[in-house]
């Protein structure tokens, strides 16, 4: 950092302006006002941050709470930018830097442009993420025009599963729904990623 301030008798480390911590050889974290306390071993800031992986992940935090020890990092606001150009927003988000585990609530996915056009989105009240694959709990997903109100059609589903490797969404107990309204039941249902080029 280019201002640090050390108090002895708080043993609290504060850099002020630009900082870059260097976490793991993986992870180089960004941001100002970033607060070390030495006695717990974490870092704290409550302003915006950035991190980037060493897969070129970036992750925008508005404010964070990052335990050394444990490696685990807990955000209010997150928006994280994946190396497919997907983008993850969500709000009260915890990840582990040393798994690449995430877990958050009320998750908003925006897929990359791809043959379902620019705007098919996945919305779910929780997501947990390890290996490349996400589990979305109590998911929607369109690729209809962003507008206000319902999209014209939707696939909602207690969960669903989103597998970067093998590039599938897969859905359990799914419902084809025309402005809100259920057509139609699907028990199990899959399609290819909406990056996917077919």
């Amino acid at each position: 950092g280019d201002n640090i301030i050390y108090d002895k008798f708080l043993e609290k480390i504060i850099s002020k302006t630009n900082t870059k911590i260097k976490i793991n050889d993986s992870h180089v974290l960004s941001g100002e006002n970033i607060v070390f306390f030495r006695s717990k071993m974490k870092i704290q800031s409550n302003e915006s941050s950035t991190i980037k992986d060493k897969f070129d992940n970036v992750i925008k935090l508005n404010g964070f709470d990052y335990l050394i020890k444990t490696k685990i990092l807990k955000t209010n606001q997150m928006e994280l930018t994946d190396t497919d150009s997907n983008t993850y927003k969500s709000n009260n988000a915890i990840i582990d830097l040393e798994g690449e585990k995430l877990a958050t609530k009320d998750i908003q996915i925006y897929f990359a442009q791809g043959e379902l056009g620019e705007n098919a989105r996945l919305k779910g009240s929780s997501l947990i993420s390890e290996n490349n694959v996400s589990i979305i709990k109590n998911g929607i997903f369109t690729a209809c025009k962003i507008r206000d109100g319902c999209p014209p059609w939707s696939l909602k589903s207690k969960e669903i599963k989103h597998d970067k490797i093998n590039k599938s969404v897969n859905y359990n107990s799914s419902w084809l729904q025309f402005y809100d309204v259920p057509i139609f039941y699907f028990p199990k249902f899959f399609h290819p990623d909406p990056t996917v080029k077919r």
